[in-house]
C-alpha cells in the first residue's frame, strides 16, 4: 500500500466517522428541537393562563372601582337631596302662619332654662316673639336669624334658631326621616 492509499483509507474512515457524527448531531438537534418546541408550547399555555388571570383581575378591579364610584356618587346625591329637603323644611318653618309659628316658639320657650336676658329674633317675627317670650327678656332684632330665636344671658347662649335646630340639634333624626320618606334608604 502506498502512502496515497493509506491517506485515502484514513480520509474514507474519517468521512464515515463524520457521517456518523453528523447523523448523531442531526438526531440530537431534532431531539433538542422537539424538547424546545414542547417547552415553548407549555410556556405559551402558562402565559395564556396568566394573561387570562390578569385580564380577569383587571376586569374585577375595574368593576369594583366602578361600583365604588357609583356608590360615592349615589351617596353624594342622596346627601344633597336630604340637605335640600332640610333647607326646604327650614324655609317652610320660617314662612308658616302665625298660629303654628307661635306653637313652635311656645315649645322652645318652655324648654329654655334662662329666666332673663336678651332674645334675638328675625325682623319678620319680632311682634310674635314678644308675645310668647317670658317676662324678663329684652327682644332685639338680628337679621342673620331667619326663624326661631337666640337667647343670651350673661355669657350663656342658647340657639333656638330654626337653622340650628334643623341642621344641628335634630339633624340625625331629620336626616333619617327625610331619607326614609324620600325613599333613599
Amino acid at each position: 500500500m502506498t502512502l496515497r492509499d493509506i491517506l485515502q483509507k484514513i480520509l474514507d474512515e474519517a468521512k464515515k466517522e463524520i457521517s456518523v457524527l453528523e447523523k448523531e448531531f442531526d438526531m440530537q438537534k431534532a431531539d433538542l428541537k422537539k424538547e424546545s418546541d414542547e417547552i415553548e408550547k407549555k410556556e405559551v399555555v402558562v402565559l395564556r393562563e396568566k394573561a387570562v388571570i390578569a385580564s380577569d383581575s383587571v376586569e374585577n378591579k375595574t368593576r369594583q372601582m366602578a361600583r365604588r364610584e357609583n356608590a360615592k356618587t349615589l351617596l353624594a346625591t342622596k346627601q344633597k337631596l336630604i340637605a335640600a329637603a332640610m333647607t326646604s323644611f327650614e324655609s317652610s318653618l320660617e314662612k308658616c302662619d302665625d298660629e303654628n309659628y307661635g306653637k313652635i316658639l311656645k315649645k322652645c320657650f318652655a324648654n329654655m332654662p334662662m329666666q332673663s336676658g336678651t332674645i334675638f329674633t328675625s325682623t319678620k317675627r319680632v311682634d310674635l316673639t314678644k308675645k310668647f317670650a317670658p317676662d324678663g327678656f329684652e327682644i332685639k332684632v338680628d337679621d342673620k336669624i331667619g326663624g326661631g330665636f337666640i337667647a343670651r344671658s350673661g355669657k350663656a347662649e342658647i340657639d333656638y334658631s330654626f337653622k340650628n335646630l334643623i341642621f344641628s340639634e335634630f339633624s340625625d333624626n331629620l336626616r333619617s326621616y327625610f331619607a326614609e320618606n324620600l325613599r333613599l334608604l
